[in-house]
């Protein structure tokens, strides 16, 4: 990076983060390890799992038709993705789908088959 921008990356200030209230290198990292590697990638495990399953029940309803979980997925990033939006709608909205999904799931489950190919 440094021969193409002409920057050198500073090694006494890689670990600095404003996000984090120390300056230990270990406590960065341990901070980093538990919030951004377990919490966020177990999120994002939960979060496609339980969108997928809807997306899954949306294009079953439909009778695989397309046009349902475009909408869907348009109106989700609607309310999701804006830089005006609060920094806890993606995690509410996502929490509301998890509570969706598992309600369709009580709901319909019995009647869910899996589809022959």
């Amino acid at each position: 990076m440094g021969i193409i921008s002409g920057e050198w990356l500073n090694f006494a200030n890689l670990w600095l983060n404003s996000k984090v209230p120390t300056a230990n290198t270990f406590s960065i990292w341990l901070i980093c390890f538990f919030f951004y590697g377990i919490g966020e990638e177990i999120g994002w495990v939960l979060g496609l799992i339980f969108g997928s399953l809807l997306l899954g029940w949306l294009v079953k309803q439909s009778d695989w038709n397309l046009w349902p979980e475009t909408l869907w997925h348009g109106t989700f990033n609607f309310f999701t993705a804006g830089d005006k939006k609060s920094k806890m709608a993606p995690a509410i909205m996502s929490s509301i789908l998890m509570v969706f999904v598992i309600w369709v799931g009580i709901k319909y489950g019995s009647n869910l088959e899996r589809a022959n190919y």
